[in-house]
């Protein structure tokens, strides 16, 4: 085993194993099919470029402000928040990664898995450029800036800020698995879900909309994502260009396998007690039945 002076372990993996339920907060009379809300609460993320286009073009508020439904945007620092907040009643629309939502699922969070926002490679294991390590024990979080301080020799890193280590501090991503990352997924309030189907139906087409125009425009996407951050253009490069593919929209097999993969694997490390059916877990987080045509 490694000093925890070598090594520091991804905060993507290490936040799922805290991801237990919270206390949702109470908030009145249950709304009838017949209400609206007052708002959609949603969230963005710089994980979730297509969240940021939204944002800036403000496409969900001309779309609803017909029915006098205002907008409120909050923002997810990671998986975990947006989970948290989604448990809470705090959003109706939370971006995760998809493992991140199975985990929270299986501990209770009310909460569908409903649209594929994209396929990024959340993860790779980072190392500073004067080292030559090539594997490592994960532990525990701690980020970039450890790293880069020499406090320890590898990090599980994020974007945007494993991309930042690259371009700003020549740091080297020394072991990469794709396939092995679980997809962007846009997940729901089980409660608003089944209140406003049709709300939720538009709500997708607009995502639909945005995540189209992305692929079609990527300096805009680029731009909305700069305006945002407030990162170097050649940082949001890598993550948008080489790191994120958005030609996804509907979870379907190979993103419930992926999900799946990741699942099993949490149980077999003791994070999932060995008694829960991981696959009717699955089966019961994902619903795509608001995901129209692509």
């Amino acid at each position: 085993m490694l000093h925890r002076r070598n090594v520091l372990a991804g905060a993507a993996f290490a936040s799922l194993a805290s991801l237990a339920p919270l206390a949702p907060f109470a908030f009145g009379r249950p709304a009838r099919a017949a209400d609206k809300p007052s708002e959609i609460r949603i969230d963005w993320a710089t994980y979730n470029p297509v969240s940021m286009v939204l944002k800036e073009k403000g496409l969900l508020e001309k779309e609803f402000a017909k029915d006098g439904i205002g907008i409120r945007w909050v923002q997810s620092l990671g998986s975990n928040k947006a989970l948290e907040f989604l448990n809470a009643g705090s959003i109706d629309f939370g971006s995760t990664a998809g493992s991140a939502a199975l985990l929270s699922k299986i501990n209770s969070n009310p909460i569908k898995s409903i649209y594929v926002y994209s396929q990024p490679e959340w993860t790779a294991l980072v190392t500073r450029k004067d080292t030559s390590i090539n594997k490592v024990l994960l532990q525990h979080p701690d980020g970039k800036t450890a790293l880069i301080r020499g406090d320890v020799d590898a990090w599980a890193g994020l974007d945007p800020m494993m991309a930042q280590a690259q371009v700003e501090d020549g740091a080297r991503l020394f072991y990469r698995n794709k396939d092995a990352n679980t997809y962007g997924i846009l997940n729901g309030r089980e409660e608003f879900l089944k209140t406003y189907p049709e709300l939720t139906r538009r709500v997708l087409a607009i995502y639909e909309n945005a995540r189209k125009y992305c692929l079609a425009n990527y300096d805009d996407e680029k731009r909305a994502f700069i305006e945002a951050t407030k990162l170097p253009g050649a940082v949001v490069d890598i993550q948008l260009k080489e790191r994120t593919d958005l030609t996804f929209n509907r979870i379907g097999a190979p993103q419930r396998d992926t999900i799946l993969k990741a699942g099993l694997a949490l149980q077999q490390a003791g994070v999932i007690p060995g008694n829960v059916d991981v696959k009717k877990s699955l089966d019961d987080l994902i619903d795509d039945r608001f995901v129209g045509a692509a």
